[in-house]
């Protein structure tokens, strides 16, 4: 990253590393940078949504379920080939319904 601070990639390896060390703020926080540095990533938003799931898991907040359901969609939208994208978005959609239910 600091050989070249646009690589979004590296954010993305960076924030998968913090959400298996269970620090989801900031996985969460370098992830959302990894998106903005380049939004055109699936793997971001892909990332970014697992790690706002599993903070909802120890949470309860909704909002993370909820932002990681859009993260997902906008990572299947842009790979809709990706079956594991597919597939985790089929979960949170069931996680919500059930929340909601």
């Amino acid at each position: 990253m600091e050989a070249d601070p646009r690589f979004a990639r590296a954010y993305v390896y960076l924030g998968e590393s913090l959400t298996q060390l269970k620090k989801y703020s900031e996985a969460i926080n370098i992830l959302r940078h990894s998106i903005e540095v380049d939004p055109r990533d699936p793997e971001g938003y892909y990332h970014l949504g697992l790690t706002l799931e599993k903070q909802y898991n120890f949470s309860q907040n909704r909002t993370h379920l909820q932002e990681a359901l859009s993260n997902y969609q906008k990572a299947h939208e842009m790979a809709p080939d990706n079956e594991k994208f597919k597939e985790d978005l089929e979960r949170a959609r069931r996680r919500i319904g059930a929340v909601s239910g």
